[in-house]
């Protein structure tokens, strides 16, 4: 069961690419980013790493995003690494993002 509410609409004046993503893209973030990876069991224990992993795997993987979707997905996840002071470099090897 997913309950989707109306946090899933991008804000008018968005200043983080967070704010700025579209109902697709927040789809993609759940379940191919979160649901998908749960399925499979390589789920992260960091909360910010989990959250980084399945914006990640949701612009890689997510169905009918087009290159600005995938782009803003892709800038999520490294706002929510650079407050670990990470890249996406840093933790590439450690996530889930190699296959869907």
């Amino acid at each position: 069961l997913l309950i989707i509410g109306t946090d899933v609409y991008p804000g008018e004046n968005g200043t983080t690419a967070n704010e700025r993503l579209s109902p697709d893209c927040c789809m993609a973030h759940e379940i191919v980013g979160h649901h998908e990876a749960w399925l499979k069991n390589t789920t992260q224990d960091d909360p910010i790493i989990e959250e980084a992993q399945a914006s990640i795997r949701g612009a890689l993987f997510g169905v009918g995003l087009n290159d600005e979707e995938r782009k803003l997905l892709m800038q999520d996840a490294s706002d929510r690494l650079a407050r670990l002071g990470k890249t996406i470099e840093d933790i590439k090897d450690l996530i889930d993002i190699k296959e869907r």
